[in-house]
């Protein structure tokens, strides 16, 4: 992981990955939101046995992108996500690059509230998966996939 204190290291990810997120500039928000949460997905496997709020964030901004949630079933999962990521800072979990990433995944459907960009938001995501220790190949992969997917998500 990064070294907190120096922040080159997360600005030099965060211009990688919005290189290799480039392909989906311009995409709707719910793509965008989708590419997110699969990224995401690659790091439950690393939460504490029972956390299941990153999990919940990460169904709920799903189902918002296939139109299968309102917008404030997203804004209280955004909340349980961001709790749950509060949580974790606070109690140095070592993990908690996954809680973020999780976050971020439901932070690009509320990107139109919260400021910023869902592409932006699923560069972070990306950056945060890395940080958790996903191989960045792994999640190249997950990009591929969506390029194949195009416009037809």
């Amino acid at each position: 992981m990064s070294n907190v204190s120096d922040p080159t290291p997360l600005y030099l990810s965060e211009i990688k990955w919005s290189k290799v997120c480039s392909p989906f500039r311009g995409r709707s928000r719910q793509q965008l939101v989708l590419i997110a949460c699969d990224i995401a997905r690659l790091c439950l496997h690393l939460l504490p046995k029972g956390e299941d709020r990153p999990r919940v964030a990460i169904e709920t901004a799903e189902a918002w992108a296939r139109g299968e949630a309102t917008r404030e079933r997203v804004i209280q999962a955004y909340e349980i996500a961001e709790a749950a990521l509060n949580t974790a800072l606070h109690f140095g979990n070592t993990k908690s690059a996954t809680y973020y990433a999780a976050w971020t995944s439901i932070s690009a459907a509320l990107s139109d509230f919260l400021g910023g960009s869902a592409f932006d938001h699923c560069c972070d995501t990306a950056h945060y998966a890395t940080e958790a220790g996903i191989d960045t190949k792994v999640i190249e992969e997950t990009l591929r996939t969506h390029s194949l997917l195009g416009e037809n998500e």
